[in-house]
Formats: structure tokens, C-alpha cells, sequence
């Protein structure tokens, strides 16, 4: 666990922090996908799903932003688990976020300023200080009770409210479930096993004073959207 200001005083604390995150930086890990018999349907629901690709909690996995330090409290507060699988129609993506209070009022583009998930893919896995045309990256939340996305771009949409695939959003006691469906021919991918992506996500956490911690994979979403710092999927047998 990252050790609060309190404990360390905010200016060594920051220090760490920054020392750490540029590490972090320099990270680029690899995940499997597994190929899928049946595919999962998509309504919430996690049944189906076998086990995590990821189980995330705690540093390398916790980003503070700036404006609001220390608001880590634990898994309670912020963890994870995120599945991942393909066949040969899509990407499949599911995660259950333990948050301890759901938050998030915004609209359209504003809905990853609130608890949320952003997902970027880099189909070529060519990376990019920026996200290139081929890219794709998008936000789902559950904001007002009602399950919304935002489409920055993929396969030529762009800044949009629609989404390409099929996608819920269900909040389950203290757990916030997220199911996606990402179909290859918005990717422009032809699947295939050994196939690999660049991809990563990142689920922004509000605990009263708007998007102040982050729980992901990789920096790629964080910092300004960068598919060079995305971490890279590989499609199994």
C-alpha cells in the first residue's frame, strides 16, 4: 500500500510518489486472452466469466491525481478484478470494481470525471505518443442510474455517445459490474492466436470531489490518452 501524507509529510510523500510513478512508467506488462467456447452475454452479470486475467489493488496499480492526495484507503475503497476473452466476432471485457460509494452525475464526454471505466485498444500494437487514428478509446459508467458511454474514437467514430458494440453497467452492493463487447470489424483486426494488441484501462474512482484515484493496468489513460504506454494482450489458443 502507498503510504499516505500524513505518515510522511506531503512534500517527501509527493516525492515518493513522483519517484514511483516514473517507474511506472517504464513498465510495459503482457496479459494472455483466453479464446472462448461460448461467449459471455453481456448484461451485467459475471456467472459467466472464469477466472480474472487481472487482480488488481494497491501500487503499481493506484494513480493519485494531482488536485487530491492520499484518498487510497484500501481494497474497500478501490480494487479489482478484470476479465478479458476473444473469438472470432470480438473482444470481450468484464470487470467488478469494489468501491465502498459510487459516484458520478456527468454526461457525455464529462463521464470519466466520475466512477467509471476507460478502455484503450491499439490494434497494430504500434504505440504512439499520442492515440493514432487506428486507436480506440472509450469510457462506460453508471451515472444517474443510468448506463452511458463515450466514444473518443474507434474505427472512425469519434467523440460520440453511441458505441460500437454492446456494453452494461450493473452496481451490485459495493461492487460496480462492467461488461463490454468490442467487435473485431470496428478494430479493424483480423483475430487470430498469437495475435497481440496494445491495450490497457483504467477505472477512475470519485469519492466526493470528482475523478481523484485511478485503478489500472498501465498509465496509458491516465496522463493524456498514450498508446505507447498501453500494456500489450495476446490472443490464446
Amino acid at each position: 500500500m502507498l503510504p499516505r501524507p500524513a505518515l510522511l509529510g506531503e512534500e517527501r510523500f509527493l516525492a515518493l510518489y513522483a519517484r514511483l510513478d516514473a517507474i511506472r512508467s517504464t513498465l510495459h506488462p503482457e496479459a494472455n486472452v483466453p479464446r472462448l467456447q461460448k461467449p459471455p452475454r453481456i448484461d451485467g452479470s459475471i456467472e459467466e466469466w472464469g477466472a480474472p486475467v487481472f487482480d488488481l489493488a494497491g501500487f503499481p496499480n493506484i494513480f493519485l491525481a494531482g488536485r487530491k492526495y492520499g484518498v487510497w484507503k484500501g481494497r474497500e475503497d478501490l480494487s479489482g478484478r478484470f476479465f478479458l476473452g476473444w473469438d472470432r466476432k470480438g473482444l470481450y471485457i468484464a470487470a467488478i470494481v469494489a468501491d465502498d460509494a459510487h459516484r458520478n452525475n456527468s454526461y457525455g464526454e464529462s463521464i470519466w470525471n466520475g466512477d467509471s471505466l476507460l478502455i484503450g485498444i491499439d490494434p497494430l500494437g504500434d504505440g504512439g505518443a499520442v492515440l493514432k487514428s487506428d486507436d480506440a478509446a472509450f469510457a462506460l459508467a453508471l451515472a444517474e442510474g443510468e448506463e452511458r458511454s463515450w466514444t473518443q474514437q474507434m474505427g472512425g467514430e469519434k467523440n460520440s455517445a453511441r458505441f460500437a458494440g454492446d456494453f452494461a453497467v450493473k452496481r451490485k452492493g459495493a461492487e460496480t459490474i462492467y461488461e463490454v463487447f468490442v467487435p473485431w470489424e470496428r478494430l479493424g483486426v483480423e483475430p487470430a492466436a498469437g495475435k497481440r494488441l496494445g491495450f490497457t484501462f483504467i477505472a477512475d474512482d470519485d469519492d466526493g470531489f470528482g475523478m481523484d484515484t485511478g485503478l489500472g493496468w498501465t498509465d496509458g489513460l491516465w496522463r493524456g490518452p498514450s498508446s505507447s504506454r498501453f500494456g500489450t494482450i495476446v490472443l490464446g489458443q
